[in-house]
């Protein structure tokens, strides 16, 4: 799960930088592209409603429409996209197959014929939003393809892709965040099914020759050889996990590192 904290902190500062340096412009007093006659103080009006910043050329202000929501678009198109894999992993590891996960029955569906079945149907509705939401921003981005400079009536098409957009995108959020609340690990059935794929540890096995002065081609050699020999045990598989202690690695995730991050986004 920290592969995806750490995925969505990265999306919310693609977002977060949009709207920032991009998003919070005022486009008003460019007129129907071309400027106007009557002479005011464009930046006091920025100031008076609230944005950051004024939009310059009056050109750009029509130019530009589209492209801002384009880019809003790609920000909820990456969330989404790190949704997406967060729901069709979640929907692979709790099949009956692997059951690597364990489900509350109240985000479960059942089934119309099938009196067994426990659907996460919620998290295919994500992974299918995905598509809607990667639609929205070529929708968008398609609209302003191929015109001239200035204001076209047509621009107006954009508002349902961006809204729809952001929409599904915050729905999914929300919906991700009660999945997570109602989920846990089947600590059980993980635990047994590495003991029952020695195959997974070859890496550890090899360099512990290393360590005992092999050398680590002939090491790599023995344990390919041997790869259905090899026995391991509980102990062995909670020391290994633990051994990885790089950054990021099995036994040094350093989350408290990524929640400090998140805490530091919500903050903004």
């Amino acid at each position: 799960m920290g592969a995806f904290a750490e995925s969505l902190t990265d999306d919310a500062k693609l977002l977060i930088a949009i709207q920032d340096n991009i998003v919070d412009q005022n486009p008003l007093g460019s007129g129907a592209g071309y400027g106007s006659p009557f002479d005011f103080d464009r930046d006091w009006l920025s100031r008076e409603i609230g944005f950051k910043k004024t939009q310059n050329n009056v050109i750009y202000c029509h130019n530009s429409r589209g492209k801002i929501e384009g880019l809003v678009l790609e920000a909820c198109s990456q969330i989404m996209l790190t949704l997406n894999r967060l729901a069709c992993d979640l929907l692979f590891f709790t099949t009956q197959e692997f059951q690597f996960f364990l489900m509350d029955d109240s985000i479960a569906t059942g089934s119309s014929i099938m009196p067994q079945k426990k659907n996460l149907d919620v998290a295919e509705l994500i992974r299918g939003r995905t598509a809607t939401v990667l639609a929205c921003r070529n929708e968008t981005t398609m609209n302003i393809l191929n015109k001239i400079s200035g204001y076209h009536r047509d621009g107006q098409e954009i508002k349902r892709p961006l809204f729809l957009g952001l929409k599904y995108t915050e729905m999914s959020i929300d919906a991700m965040g009660v999945i997570l609340e109602n989920i846990k690990p089947n600590k059980e059935i993980l635990m047994k099914s590495m003991l029952g794929c020695p195959g997974l540890f070859a890496a550890h096995k090899a360099f512990e020759k290393v360590k005992e002065g092999m050398t680590f081609r002939d090491a790599y050699r023995e344990v390919g050889t041997n790869i259905n020999k090899i026995k391991v045990t509980e102990k062995e598989i909670s020391k290994w996990l633990k051994m990885s202690t790089h950054q990021g690695g099995t036994g040094n995730l350093q989350l408290a590192k990524i929640e400090s991050e998140i805490k530091n986004l919500i903050k903004k």
